[in-house]
């Protein structure tokens, strides 16, 4: 099993390297995030701001928070340069002066993209070693996107998780299926491969009752609850909704859609579209 040694007094450093996602609003993150600082090590994330999320600098439950300007997220292939480039430039002046104030002993670098392996070079040649939380497949996530699977962005994906996985010395998966990718693809070694699964703090639930509201007096309630992305298929519940509500005449059931995310804007007045569209004759 790999080995990060401890860099001998003082606290472990630990600098976490999110992309798409800003903390703490990244659940996943955040609980590692908390995790470590419970642990007695010294965290520090780089993500990006938002506006729910604006500032540059701040430090919450004993996490430093720094944060960088984005772009929008990326729909076609020039603008995914422009994207992660930005993303990437910015992060590696940030983690640079993280550096320069203290001993980063681990990175821990959080799909996607598989380009953060980027940032962390410079911090591995000057002895760090680096974690690769495995969040999505990547190559798998461009083909759900559109690309077809021997065009350049999938075979630029799929090359920059090889990569990754090639210079992790643990990799962090959130299921068997994704451990297998990083067993076969990845070719990482069984013993540095942990399954690490997302769950929500179960103390917000304990006391929960549900909300009759919700269901606006229907039997079912088909609910999604996550991060609204293109990637994710929302249209096609959308679409779904229309056809059993009104192509099979079933009233008995509620659709509600919880979340954020680059694609909630769109969702929302897609929806909205659809439910005032006039109703197709037959």
């Amino acid at each position: 099993m790999a080995r990060i040694r401890h860099p001998g007094t003082g606290p472990v450093h630990v600098l976490i390297l999110v992309q798409n996602l800003p903390v703490p609003f990244d659940r996943r993150v955040w609980q590692e995030a908390l995790a470590l600082v419970g642990a007695g090590h010294r965290v520090h994330v780089i993500c990006p701001a938002t506006k729910e999320y604006p500032k540059r600098r701040e430090i919450v439950d004993g996490v430093r928070i720094y944060r960088y300007s984005p772009v929008l997220e990326a729909r076609r292939s020039t603008a995914y340069l422009v994207e992660y480039g930005i993303a990437i430039l910015a992060q590696l002046r940030i983690a640079l002066t993280i550096r320069l104030r203290h001993r980063i002993s681990v990175v821990h670098v959080c799909n996607p993209p598989d380009l953060l392996f980027l940032v962390a070079l410079p911090l591995i040649a000057l002895g760090c070693r680096m974690v690769y939380d495995h969040h999505d497949a990547c190559p798998e996530l461009m083909m759900a996107k559109g690309y077809r699977e021997d065009s350049l962005l999938v075979r630029l994906a799929k090359l920059s998780e090889r990569l990754t996985y090639r210079l992790a010395v643990v990799s962090i998966e959130t299921n068997e299926s994704y451990r297998e990718i990083a067993l076969s693809r990845g070719r990482m070694a069984r013993d540095n491969v942990f399954i690490v699964r997302s769950a929500p703090a179960a103390s917000r639930f304990a006391s929960s009752r549900p909300d009759e509201r919700w269901r606006r007096g229907r039997k079912y309630l088909v609910a999604y609850v996550g991060v609204m992305g293109l990637q994710d298929g929302l249209d096609y519940l959308i679409d779904a909704a229309l056809i059993i509500i009104r192509e099979w005449g079933l009233r008995d059931v509620q659709f509600i859609l919880v979340g954020a995310g680059p694609e909630f804007s769109r969702l929302r007045d897609r929806a909205a579209e659809k439910i005032q569209a006039p109703r197709r004759p037959g």
